[in-house]
């Protein structure tokens, strides 16, 4: 891989040490290891919208992906008008796909700030770092969006996890989940991830810090649409990401890949960002903050059309 770029990046990032610790694992095979939760009161949450039912391709609602540049420093940035995306059940999940000029320069640049959409007040899209923090001249967002996505607001703040109860992917842990902040930003400066428990799946801040009122979080089910890719040492970008082999990305630049850390060993505080490496024609998933991703983590992602 084509590290130089990596080292420049990182530079140009001010990467720093991931601060999110170890979750304890359980002994004496009593199961998989767990996150940091602390569970919540079923009445801290309100489900806003579940999943569509989208067994078959009658019922599925599309998604509409694209990329948005951002050519000066701003504190939002606008998607493209897409008439599906209007209506009351439209949500919008997000994530950096590098610099602008990642397709010709293979450059890593990319916010620690996780991304995240709102509504405008025209009943448009825009999209934001959760921190508070303006977007940078030069970086590159993606954007998924659709009807059927699901959606949970947090009405106190009691815990860092909320349950994504869900008959479309409860008891299933073969679902390709992803969940990430939306609406307001809230000065949101970590990650979520999404963890299985054996029976339901959570979102959670990979910070250990307790979910804020207010917050939003949006969840899908990737499906056909999605992958899981496991973090090994013949797929390792530096240490920081991982290399996806996906025939539906290799040699497309002008994809959109929307990337969730999978809990399995350990806390990933980083959001995680992709961008193409055009010498290699493939996708990378890696940490936006340039911090270490553990061995054996998982991701699921999204591909954008």
């Amino acid at each position: 891989m084509r590290f130089d770029w990596m080292f420049k990046a990182l530079l140009v990032a001010g990467a720093g040490v991931v601060l999110a610790g170890t979750a304890a694992a359980q002994k004496g095979g009593e199961g998989d290891p767990q996150p940091i939760i602390i569970f919540p009161n079923p009445d801290d949450t309100s489900v806003a919208q579940l999943l569509t039912h989208c067994g078959d391709p009658i019922h599925c609602p599309p998604i509409r992906a694209g990329i948005v540049p951002v050519w000066e420093e701003v504190e939002n940035a606008a998607l493209p008008f897409h008439q599906e995306l209007t209506g009351a059940r439209a949500r919008v999940a997000a994530a950096s796909q590098g610099a602008l000029h990642a397709l010709t320069e293979g450059a890593l640049l990319a916010s620690p700030a996780p991304v995240q959409a709102r509504r405008d007040p025209k009943d448009g899209w825009l999209l934001s770092h959760a921190d508070g923090s303006f977007l940078g001249a030069g970086e590159r967002l993606g954007y998924v969006g659709s009807t059927y996505f699901g959606d949970v607001l947090v009405l106190a703040q009691t815990s860092s996890g909320v349950p994504l109860r869900d008959q479309e992917i409860d008891g299933r842990a073969s679902a390709l989940v992803i969940a990430l902040p939306h609406g307001e930003g809230l000065g949101r400066t970590g990650a979520l991830g999404v963890w299985f428990d054996g029976q339901i799946w959570w979102a959670y801040n990979e910070d250990g810090t307790k979910l804020p009122a207010g917050q939003h979080v949006v969840y899908l089910d990737a499906a056909d649409k999605g992958g899981r890719a496991k973090h090994e040492a013949q797929n390792d970008f530096g240490g920081i990401g991982l290399v996806l082999d996906d025939p539906r990305l290799n040699g497309h630049p002008d994809a959109v890949v929307v990337a969730q850390h999978v809990f399995r060993q350990s806390r990933n505080r980083s959001p995680l960002a992709a961008f193409y490496d055009a010498g290699a024609a493939r996708w990378i998933v890696y940490n936006a903050d340039g911090s270490s991703l553990a061995l054996d983590e998982t991701i699921h992602y999204i591909v954008g059309p």
